[in-house]
């Protein structure tokens, strides 16, 4: 997803994954250097818990960004969306 546009990279410092549920996630925050380039993968440090926790911090710049939440196979939980905190990190 580019957040700014193809012509300037931007920089995620935080997310807040709407997760409901007990049971604890991953997640994954990749970017990308260019459309069609491999996601470099950041994240997890550790387990979010949408019971207990609202944010994940993490440290990425690109063009493009993703996202993704792991999961056990014994558990429940629902995602509805995130929210993103970013800033500008310059242009192409």
């Amino acid at each position: 997803m580019p957040i700014v546009g193809h012509e300037d990279v931007s920089t995620i410092t935080r997310l807040y994954p709407q997760v409901e549920g007990k049971t604890p996630v991953k997640v994954h925050v990749g970017s990308h250097h260019y459309a069609g380039d491999a996601a470099r993968w950041a994240g997890p440090k550790r387990d979010f818990s949408p019971a207990t926790e609202r944010k994940v911090d993490v440290r990425t710049t690109g063009e493009l960004h993703s996202w993704r939440v792991e999961g056990p196979t014994n558990g429940n939980f629902n995602i509805s969306g995130v929210d993103i905190e970013w800033q500008p990190a310059g242009g192409r």
